[in-house]
């Protein structure tokens, strides 16, 4: 009878190593799982990132584009007012001046 229950141990031992390895490669299953999901999941918040970046970059593009605009007007507007009040001035400043160097 002993040979019989040495037989069943080594069976029974053989089903346990088998079901250890099993769960131990299904533990690696899982990890491996777990690192690619955790992975597209980086990726996929990158993505966002970078789309949302590119969204606000464009929008400032615009708001800067359209600034510049206005700026060029605006500065337009006042070299004009400038020149015109130069204009409007030059022969009383000349003659300021003149009047100023002959005393």
């Amino acid at each position: 009878m002993e040979l019989e229950d040495v037989k069943k141990l080594i069976a029974f031992d053989k089903e346990t190593m088998q079901k250890v390895t099993d769960v131990y490669e299904k533990k690696a299953s899982v990890i491996k799982a777990i690192a690619k999901e955790k992975d597209e999941i980086a990726d996929s918040t990158w993505q966002d990132v970078e789309k949302k970046v590119q969204e606000r970059k464009a929008e400032l593009d615009q708001k800067i584009a359209q600034d510049k605009v206005i700026s060029e007007k605006e500065y337009a507007r006042m070299a004009k007012a400038m020149e015109d009040k130069f204009n409007s001035k030059k022969a009383e400043w000349e003659q300021v001046l003149f009047d100023n160097s002959v005393k």
